[in-house]
């Protein structure tokens, strides 16, 4: 179905994750969203997946599935990766009920794997902790 996002109507604050069935480093960090949207909801946070930049050697719609999670999860988002200025894979941010980027995560040289799967984990805990705070 048709999305519009951010939704001006929801006032809600999301984790946005860019990611490609491709990528390492999205395989590494997509099942921390779980925990972090079940921590987040009662405080109106939201995931939002957007498939971008995808090869077509993977299924996006069975990995979705697989998380088993509540999120809202596009299809096709190569534009609207463009639009947020997302060049590389994953691109995990996090946008404030007003619409506006309130994190972009860093450039590492860490591998894919857990270790920087938990880098970025803490990373969005922070700075969810920091806009609640606001």
């Amino acid at each position: 179905k048709a999305v519009s996002f951010p939704d001006s109507e929801s006032n809600k604050t999301s984790v946005v994750v860019f990611w490609a069935t491709w990528c390492g480093y999205c395989k590494a960090f997509m099942p921390y969203l779980a925990q972090i949207e079940s921590d987040y909801r009662d405080q109106g946070v939201q995931v939002v997946t957007i498939n971008a930049k995808e090869d077509g050697s993977g299924d996006p719609a069975a990995y979705i599935g697989n998380l088993g999670f509540p999120m809202i999860a596009i299809k096709s988002g190569n534009a609207i990766a463009r639009a947020y200025d997302v060049e590389f894979i994953p691109g995990l941010l996090i946008v404030d009920a007003d619409g506006m980027v309130a994190y972009r995560r860093p450039w590492t040289d860490l591998p894919a794997g857990q270790e920087v799967a938990e880098l970025w984990d803490g990373q969005v805990r922070a700075a969810l902790n920091a806009l609640a705070a606001n």
